[in-house]
C-alpha cells in the first residue's frame, strides 16, 4: 500500500469495511505519515479515512486462478464468471448489450478475455475483459505546497518552505506561532506550473490559516480488472495548438513549430504544408485507424525548406477521459503535405508514461510535465528529417482500412498467435456495416484484436450455407457450415481450401470437441473424427457399420452435442441440448477399445437446455443446464441405474467457457 502524498508504503495484513492494518511504515522523505497518529516506521499501523491522504494498494501477488464463464441469455446479455481460487461466482461481469438471447462466443489470449454475442443482437458489442496493470505520466514531478502569512508586526513569514502534498487534496492548516495572521498566499507547483492563492482573514479568523487543495498528482495506476469496448476506437480529437484539449476532447495536441536551425544543426525537412492525422496505441502495441480531419488549419503546419521542427504534446487531465479506455497507453501522429495521397508518415510517437519521441529506434523521450491545474504537456523535442516509417510499414495494413474491429461474429478459434473469426457482422469494404455468414477474418499475429477489413479469407464463399463452427487443428481450420465441412490450410503465409466434406456440417457449435486424437464432431448421419490427415467416421469399424442409420438419425434428429472426457478418453454424445423435446438419452465412444455404449433415457434430464461441454481446470468435463446446476463429468463414467446423478457446483447458464490466468 503507498501513500502517495507523502511518499510512505507499507505491507497489508489485514483488513475490514473501513480500516486496513499494516505490518509497518517505510517512509519516502522523512515525513511523518498521518494514519491515525502513527508515526513512520510504527509496527500495526491503521489507515483509515481522517489523514485525507490519497492511497494506491498495488502489487498483489501473482498467484493464478482458473475461472469459468457463464452467459446469462435468457432476457440479459451479460457473463457472470466463476473463481476456481475463491470459490464464488461473480454476476454480471460482463455486459454485451441490452439486447437479450445471446450466444456467448469466446476466445482468450495473452491474459484478456473476449466476448460477443454470436446471435448479432443489434445492440450488443464485442467486450475485451483483461486484467490491466500499469502507471501513466510517472515523470510528472509531485506537488509541493508552501503558505506565507503576514503576522500582527506585519512581517512576511513563511510557514514551511516545502510543505509536500503529492495530490493536494487534503486540507492543509497553520497555527500561527505569534500574533495574529492578517492575510496569507498559498503557493503549489510541479513540473513547471506554479499558481497562487490568496485570501485575507478576519481578525476573529485570524488564528489558522485553512487552504484545501486540488487533486493535480498525475501518476495514474490501474491494477485491477477492467472491462471494455473491443473497438480500438480513434481518437476523436487533434489539434496543432500550444494549449490544452477542451473537458471533452478525446485526443491530445501537438504543437508543431518550425523555428530553424541553430549551430551546427542541419535539417532535411522539405518546405511546404502539411497535413496531420493521429492515432491511439491500445496495449503498447495495437494501433487504431486514423483520425483525419482533413487539410484544415487545426491539422496543419508549415516547415520552410532546410528548417526542423519542435514537437510538444499537450494533454488535459487523463482522469477526464482514459478512466474509459484503459487499454489506451498512448498516441501517434502522422503528416504528409497537403492535397497529395502520399504515404502517411510517422511524425511523432507518444507513450503516457515515457513522453514523445520523434523516432521509433531512439529510447530519448521529451518526459511529461505539468501545464496548468489539470493539464499536461511533455517536454520539447526537435525533428531534423521526414520519419521513413509509415503507418502501413508499422502495422502491416493500409490506414485506409473501413474498419479493424468485428461488431460480432459466430465463432472464433486460435492458431498459434492469430485469432480467426466466422460469420461476422462489421463494416465491409465500402463501410456499410453487414453481416457476412460465410466469411472468415483473421487478426494480425500478436495483435489478436486487430482485424483488418482485407484480412478476409477467401476460401469456401457464396456457397448458400452460414459459418456454424471453427477449429484449428494441426496447421488446419475445420470451417463447419451447416451441411459441408471445410478443412482450410494455414501452414503458409497464404490460406488455401484443402479438402470438403459434403454431409458433415453441424447445425450448432457444441457438436464439436477438441480431443487429443484430433477434432470429433456429430450430426444426424454420423459421428466423426479428423486426425490431422483423414477423417474417419466413428459408426464404422473395420467395414462394418456398429450402430444402424435408422438407429442414429432418430437419436441424433434434433439438436446433438458432444464432449471429450480427457481422464477416460471417451467421448459423450448428447441427443439434445435446445429443449426440443428430446429423452435425456446419450451414447459414450471409448477411444481406446473403438466402441460405443448407449446410455438409457433420463441419463441427462429432458426437455432442458444445456451449454456446451468444456474441460475444466481439473480436466473434468463440464455443462451447465437450464435448472440453475453446474454438471460434472466424473459421475458419467458409465450407464448403469444408479448413475444418473451430478455434482453440483454453481448456477446460472448458456454459453459456457473455460481459461486458466497464471
Amino acid at each position: 500500500m503507498y501513500n502517495i502524498t507523502d511518499k510512505s508504503s507499507a505491507v497489508i495484513t489485514s483488513n475490514d469495511a473501513n480500516t486496513l492494518t499494516v505490518s509497518s511504515l517505510i517512509s519516502g522523505a522523512g515525513e511523518e505519515v498521518d494514519v491515525s497518529g502513527n508515526a513512520t516506521g510504527t509496527s500495526s499501523a491503521t489507515f483509515d479515512d481522517s489523514d485525507n491522504d490519497s492511497y494506491y494498494i498495488g502489487n498483489f501477488p501473482d498467484t493464478g486462478d482458473s475461472y469459468l464463464c457463464l452467459g446469462d441469455s435468457d432476457t440479459s446479455a451479460t457473463i457472470d464468471i466463476y473463481s476456481n481460487s475463491n470459490s464464488a461466482w461473480g454476476v454480471d461481469n460482463m455486459d454485451l448489450g441490452a439486447t437479450g438471447s445471446v450466444k456467448p462466443v469466446f476466445y482468450y489470449m495473452d491474459g484478456a478475455l473476449r466476448v460477443t454475442d454470436g446471435n448479432h443482437g443489434t445492440t450488443n458489442s464485442t467486450k475485451w475483459l483483461g486484467y490491466i496493470k500499469t502507471e501513466f505520466f510517472e515523470g510528472v514531478p509531485e506537488h509541493k505546497l508552501s503558505i506565507e502569512y503576514v503576522g500582527d508586526g506585519g512581517a512576511t513569514s513563511d510557514s514551511n518552505a516545502a510543505i509536500t502534498g503529492g495530490t493536494l487534496d487534503g486540507v492543509y492548516n497553520r497555527l500561527a506561532t505569534a500574533g495574529k495572521i492578517r492575510n496569507a498566499s498559498v503557493t503549489y507547483s510541479g513540473g513547471g506550473f506554479t499558481s497562487t492563492s490568496s485570501g485575507s482573514f478576519a481578525p476573529s479568523d485570524n488564528s489558522v490559516v485553512v487552504w484545501a487543495g486540488e487533486a493535480n498528482n498525475f501518476l495514474k495506476f490501474y491494477d485491477s480488472w477492467y472491462t471494455e469496448d473491443n473497438d480500438l476506437a480513434s481518437p476523436s480529437y487533434f489539434n496543432n495548438s500550444t494549449g490544452d484539449p477542451g473537458v471533452d476532447d478525446i485526443g491530445f495536441n501537438l504543437s508543431v513549430l518550425s523555428p530553424g536551425v541553430t549551430g551546427s544543426e542541419s535539417s532535411t525537412w522539405t518546405g511546404a504544408t502539411y497535413t496531420c492525422a493521429s492515432t491511439f496505441i491500445y496495449d503498447g502495441h495495437q494501433e487504431s485507424l486514423l483520425y483525419n480531419q482533413g487539410d484544415v488549419s487545426g491539422s496543419q503546419f508549415t516547415v520552410t525548406d532546410g528548417d526542423k521542427l519542435t514537437l510538444q504534446v499537450y494533454m488535459q487531465d487523463p482522469t477526464t477521459w482514459t478512466t474509459s479506455r484503459k487499454r489506451v497507453t498512448g498516441g501517434r501522429v502522422y503528416c504528409r503535405i497537403e492535397d497529395t495521397d502520399d504515404d502517411w508518415r510517422l511524425l511523432a510517437d507518444i507513450d503516457f508514461n515515457r513522453g514523445i519521441r520523434s523516432k521509433l529506434v531512439t529510447d530519448d523521450y521529451g518526459e511529461w510535465q505539468e501545464y496548468g491545474n489539470g493539464d499536461l504537456k511533455t517536454a520539447i523535442i526537435s525533428s531534423f528529417e521526414m520519419n521513413p516509417d509509415t503507418y502501413q510499414s508499422i502495422n502491416g495494413f493500409s490506414p485506409d482500412e473501413s474498419s479493424l474491429t468485428n461488431i460480432s461474429y459466430a465463432t472464433a478459434c486460435v492458431s498459434g498467435r492469430t485469432v480467426y473469426v466466422g460469420g461476422v457482422r462489421r463494416k465491409d469494404e465500402k463501410g456499410i456495416i453487414k453481416l457476412m455468414g460465410d466469411a472468415i477474418f483473421k487478426s494480425v499475429p500478436n495483435k489478436f484484436d486487430t482485424f483488418p477489413t482485407s484480412n478476409r479469407l477467401e476460401v469456401a464463399v457464396r456457397d448458400g450455407e452460414n459459418i456454424v463452427h471453427l477449429e484449428t487443428y494441426a496447421d488446419r481450420i475445420l470451417q463447419f457450415k451447416e451441411k459441408t465441412m471445410y478443412i482450410i490450410n494455414i501452414s503458409q503465409n497464404i490460406e488455401f481450401l484443402e479438402d470438403t466434406y459434403k454431409f458433415m456440417g453441424v447445425k450448432n457449435p457444441a457438436a464439436v470437441a477438441k480431443t487429443d486424437f484430433g477434432v470429433a464432431w456429430v450430426n444426424d448421419v454420423g459421428c466423426y473424427l479428423y486426425d490431422g490427415q483423414s477423417v474417419t467416421n466413428l459408426l464404422e469399424k473395420n467395414g462394418k457399420k456398429v450402430i444402424s442409420d435408422t438407429t442414429w438419425q432418430s437419436f441424433a434428429n434434433l439438436t446433438p452435442m458432444i464432449g471429450y472426457i480427457p481422464k477416460k478418453r471417451q467421448l459423450i454424445v448428447v441427443e439434445d441440448c435446445s429443449n426440443q423435446g428430446g429423452t435425456g438419452s446419450a451414447y459414450l465412444y471409448d477411444m481406446v477399445t473403438r466402441s460405443w455404449v448407449k446410455a438409457q433415457d433420463d441419463t441427462f434430464i429432458p426437455d432442458e437446455e444445456l451449454t456446451n461441454f468444456i474441460v475444466d481446470w481439473n480436466n473434468d468435463l463440464v455443462f451447465a443446464d437450464n435448472s440453475n446446476n453446474i454438471l460434472k463429468s466424473n459421475r458419467i463414467m458409465s450407464f448403469s441405474e444408479d448413475s444418473k446423478g451430478y455434482i453440483w457446483i454453481g448456477s446460472f447458464l448458456t454459453g459456457l467457457y473455460s481459461y486458466d490466468l497464471k
